[in-house]
């Protein structure tokens, strides 16, 4: 007689629960849960979920599913909390986030992964890794904190952490960003990127600006850089200026904007120029950089001063391997001493 009531206080348990998933199907998305061994504590309202080989522990939500070795539902807080082998599957918006710890908030649609998270976008064609990622599938938003990695077509982003609005194809880095692209690379402390398709449409990055370039042989450095794809067209401005060092020594070149025009592989420098080397000083309103053939060409009344010596020239151009001024067109100056 006492075992039969042992079965029947079992089966009670079992009706309360599926009475409050019930609830929740009401509520919102219905909540599914299975696994190979499953155990409800009912005074705490929590639901432990284990199994490898027949059933793998899951919770499936409209089309989010999480799966792990071990899951415990929280159902007061309708919060699932996943060890081992985490996974979490958006089947509308083509994203996997896998890490080795989890929590899926159901209430909130909101998913926090840990431990080596790693978050795939197939449809922007973009892995995005970090030390811990929240994602929230419904507002396809997410944030990434700390050792920020965004891999894309033909780029790296990294940075200390980043907010993806993948709804607007939108991506802001904080925190010593970096952008590689082929021979190029940007630093910033903040970078505001649009993307599509894994590609980068347009960014800016502001504070701090150094872009360094493998093969060209120049850093550039400036308060903001925009740049546009389609035009492939670069803007720096505020202080921008470009450092030359190699065999024939160093120089420096400031100005009020640089716009650059990769296409035509050249750089219009605009306002104030001046080329700094050594003791020699050329100032100008305007020149051309020619960056295949490194040469600096400058007109609207350059001046080279060197000293007490100046010399004017309707044009001068500025050889960047060499390191040597030649003055062209009629001119005029003055040697120290004469």
């Amino acid at each position: 007689m006492q075992r039969s009531r042992d079965k029947w206080w079992i089966v009670v348990c079992f009706v309360a629960q599926g009475v409050l998933f019930a609830q929740d199907m009401q509520r919102e998305d219905p909540i599914q849960i299975t696994a190979e061994r499953s155990v409800f504590q009912w005074e705490i309202q929590r639901l432990l979920l284990e199994g490898k080989t027949r059933q793998i522990p899951t919770i499936q939500q409209g089309t989010s599913v999480l799966k792990a070795d071990t899951i415990v539902y929280e159902d007061q807080k309708k919060i699932g909390y996943a060890f081992g082998n985490v996974s979490f599957q958006d089947l509308q918006r083509g994203a996997l986030l896998v890490a080795g710890e989890g929590t899926y908030d159901t209430i909130k649609k909101e998913v926090t992964a840990t431990k080596s998270p790693r978050l795939s976008l197939k449809k922007d064609n973009v892995e995005i890794l970090g030390n811990v990622i929240r994602f929230f599938p419904e507002k396809n938003t997410m944030f990434v904190y700390r050792n920020v990695k965004v891999k894309g077509k033909n780029y790296l982003l990294q940075g200390d952490q980043a907010q993806l609005y993948q709804s607007t194809g939108r991506l802001f880095v904080q925190g010593n960003a970096s952008l590689e692209q082929e021979d190029t690379t940007i630093f910033s402390r903040t970078m505001q990127i649009v993307y599509g398709s894994g590609k980068l449409s347009s960014y800016t990055a502001l504070d701090d600006v150094a872009i360094t370039e493998k093969k060209k042989g120049y850093v550039i450095t400036g308060g903001r850089l925009d740049y546009y794809e389609e035009l492939a067209y670069t803007r720096i401005t505020k202080d921008p200026q470009i450092h030359f060092t190699n065999e024939s020594g160093a120089a420096k070149v400031t100005c009020l904007v640089i716009d650059m025009y990769q296409n035509e592989d050249r750089a219009n420098l605009l306002g104030n120029v001046q080329i700094t080397k050594g003791s020699q000083k050329v100032t100008s309103r305007w020149g051309q950089y020619y960056i295949k053939q490194k040469k600096i060409v400058l007109t609207g009344s350059p001046v080279l001063e060197d000293g007490a010596s100046r010399f004017e020239a309707m044009m001068m151009v500025f050889d960047v391997e060499k390191q040597e001024l030649v003055l062209e067109g009629r001119g005029r100056g003055k040697l120290s001493g004469q």
